[in-house]
């Protein structure tokens, strides 16, 4: 199953904030963490926290939380090919799959695109969910 990513983060290279997947049957995963080592930039609180709530998502009080239910939501298929437009998506949701020295969360067999050029138009920028949504519609085109 094709499985769309969006990934909010406190501005480049900081900490994930929020992750949104999009699967092609509609379902979807859209979590929240707590920003835990640096205080947010002013962008980042400026569009990215404000419009976090404005999708209903699950917020976790810890990585192994989200980690636990990510691997759940993957483990409906056997296989899930996830589609991001920026690298930087992938990378938080690959570090999301690692929970400690040499392990990681079980999931199905994964693969990876990364779009070129892509454009949409997010109902809510920088909301996670949203982004993830319309990625998934201009993709679809």
């Amino acid at each position: 199953m094709r499985f769309w990513l969006d990934c909010e983060w406190n501005d480049w290279g900081g900490e994930l904030i929020s992750i949104a997947l999009v699967a092609e049957d509609n379902s979807h995963f859209y979590g929240v963490l707590p920003l835990t080592n640096i205080k947010p930039t002013r962008w980042v609180n400026e569009n990215v926290l404000s419009v976090i709530a404005l999708n209903d998502p699950t917020f976790y009080a810890c990585k192994s939380e989200l980690q636990r239910d990510l691997a759940v939501y993957l483990r409906r298929d056997a296989y899930c090919h996830i589609i991001a437009d920026w690298p930087e998506d992938i990378q938080h949701f690959c570090a999301l799959l690692i929970n400690g020295p040499g392990t990681k969360i079980r999931t199905p067999l994964l693969s990876f695109k990364i779009l070129n050029n892509v454009s949409y138009i997010s109902e809510i920028p920088h909301n996670a969910l949203s982004d993830a949504i319309a990625l998934r519609i201009a993709d679809n085109k």
